[in-house]
């Protein structure tokens, strides 16, 4: 496989030459010395696909840039991005992001009672290469395209021959293979080089209530890893094909009702998986909540939902949420493990929540510097992120949006208990009453509150069996309040519980990779919301032809 990348040395000798030129520059022109960091990213995307047993299609796609950032003492620092890598497109990055940092500084101090001032934190300097195979990572352009499809097909015929009722089938894979580089004036200087898998097999079941006719059910499996993951994750693969087309053919058939039971919109006691419950913390609890850049918006007025509460008791005893992206989660390196943050800040082990007390904020060089301790400041977390523009939309708003670092999860994850508290266990307790929420899910969160949505759907009757239900033509949502949620957690799952989803999430700094994961967990009276779909389509004129 063809990976085209830049010579990481290359790329960061330009950057140094520039960086030096306009710093000693400014310095002359101004009177003072700016602190300069760049950030390059350069990365390489391709996604293979099979549809139906059959090799479907392959994209690539390959974008680089430079992200260029100037401040002067506490003006507010400014960025600008550069395209490629030449002297001329750095240095005009550079000339644009020096001009408003100046501003910014000029303002400032002209005006102190109309602006606040913004501190950066900085860290120690770091110089340092980290290299895939250093990592034990079979490097992707190592790879035969053509085993990379036979996992695909051989996953995807598994699909639609474990239960003939499959109406179609569809195996696809991520790869991202790039290097991050970070140089700035205090001399840290850093290349990282990054490889990350990502496979999501899908299978599609008749259901004539539905919009396109059909009832999917999805599984996503990958990591940080190269050529090797491919060996590792095939009997994974295999399992949740099978899985994932049984499912399918069981919701295609599930009604709202069983015995006196009826799935309504309303409160439930619930166990969520440890996927359901990962995303769950990170959308609607202490995950987008915890990220500190909310806290030092100037053009928002955003409540925070944890303000006043560090060191206060936000959920039960036995609830600890840690980030951190160097985790590794049952042998393997995650979708979104890294060792160094878009700001050359190594990833530190952060509980956000100990002991069910709110212990940290997420942090960027700016928020760690800018808030005050005691309103969670003065300390790196290694949170700045930042995405490949390939996923930005045109809008220059969304682009300079886009080039900011933002205080973002890395791997968030909701620690197991250490009593024994199994997925049986937790289930058991809401036998005749409550739900069972799995699966893959996504979601949405607006900081105060959040919702999540999800593929499976259990009523645990009295027998204490799994009883697949849905309303017809709707889906189905959980919503809630940051704070109301964290304090109906209830219960803690063990070890045996623990569940990852891989996947990606799209906020203010970009769409970035992230780790859904963790163990299930028992909530009470959490609202479910029913949503209508689409009216379905027009059915097809002949039946559909079974395999």
């Amino acid at each position: 496989m063809e990976i085209r990348l830049e010579n990481p040395k290359e790329i960061l000798a330009n950057m140094q030459t520039m960086l030096h030129k306009y710093k000693n520059a400014a310095k002359k022109k101004r009177g003072i010395e700016p602190y300069i960091s760049m950030y390059c990213m350069d990365v390489n995307k391709e996604i293979l696909i099979a549809m139906n047993g059959v090799q479907d299609s392959h994209v690539h796609s390959n974008n680089k840039y430079i992200d260029v950032m100037v401040q002067y003492e506490q003006g507010a620092p400014c960025y600008f991005v550069a395209w490629n890598h030449s002297l001329k497109e750095i240095h005009d990055a550079l000339w644009n992001a020096e001009l408003e940092a100046w501003n910014s500084y000029h303002n400032l101090i002209t005006a102190p009672r109309e602006l606040s001032p913004r501190k950066l934190l900085h860290g120690p300097k770091i110089e340092d290469h980290v290299k895939l195979e250093k990592l034990g990572i079979v490097d992707f352009s190592k790879a035969n395209i053509d085993d990379l499809y036979e996992f695909l097909v051989k996953t995807n015929d598994k699909i639609l021959k474990a239960n003939k009722r499959i109406m179609f089938a569809k195996a696809s894979m991520d790869i991202i293979a790039g290097n991050e580089i970070f140089y700035d004036s205090l001399g840290s200087r850093i290349i990282q080089e990054n490889s990350r898998m990502s496979t999501k097999l899908t299978a599609c079941a008749y259901a004539s209530d539905m919009p396109q006719r059909y009832i999917d059910i999805e599984e996503r499996i990958g990591g940080f890893g190269g050529y090797e993951l491919i060996e590792k994750f095939y009997p994974e693969a295999m399992n949740k094909a099978e899985e994932i087309a049984n499912k399918a053919v069981e919701f295609a058939k599930a009604k709202s009702k069983d015995g006196s039971f009826r799935l309504v919109g309303k409160e439930y006691d619930v166990v969520l998986d440890g996927k359901v419950a990962g995303i769950s913390i990170h959308e609607i609890g202490a995950g987008h909540a915890a990220e500190a850049t909310n806290l030092i918006e100037e053009d928002e007025e955003v409540p925070d939902p944890f303000g006043g509460k560090l060191g206060k008791k936000v959920g039960v005893e036995d609830l600890n949420i840690i980030d951190y992206g160097l985790l590794e989660i049952q042998g393997i390196k995650p979708f979104s493990w890294y060792i160094y943050d878009a700001e050359g800040v190594k990833a530190k082990k952060t509980w956000v929540v100990k002991d069910g007390r709110f212990n940290s904020y997420l942090h960027t060089k700016l928020t760690a510097g800018t808030l005050p301790k005691e309103k969670g400041g003065g300390v790196l977390t290694g949170n700045a992120r930042l995405e490949s523009i390939a996923n930005v939309d045109e809008d220059e708003e969304e682009v300079a949006r886009a080039t900011v670092p933002e205080a973002r999860m890395s791997t968030l994850f909701i620690t197991p208990t250490t009593k024994k508290c199994s997925l049986e266990d937790l289930l058991c307790s809401i036998k005749g009453k409550g739900l069972y929420l799995a699966g893959l899910s996504f979601g949405q969160s607006d900081i105060q509150q959040g919702e999540v949505g999800f593929q499976e759907l259990y009523y645990i009757n009295p027998a204490g069996n799994k009883v697949p239900v849905r309303i017809k033509g709707h889906s189905i949502y959980i919503t809630d309040s940051v704070v109301g949620y964290m304090n109906k957690i209830e219960a803690i799952g063990d070890e045996s519980t623990v569940a990852v989803d891989t996947g990606w999430c799209g906020y203010r700094s970009g769409v970035i990779p992230h780790t859904a994961s963790g163990v299930a967990i028992k909530v009470r009276n959490l609202p479910l919301s029913p949503r209508q779909l689409q009216k379905p389509i027009k059915p097809p004129l002949i039946p559909i032809p079974e395999g």
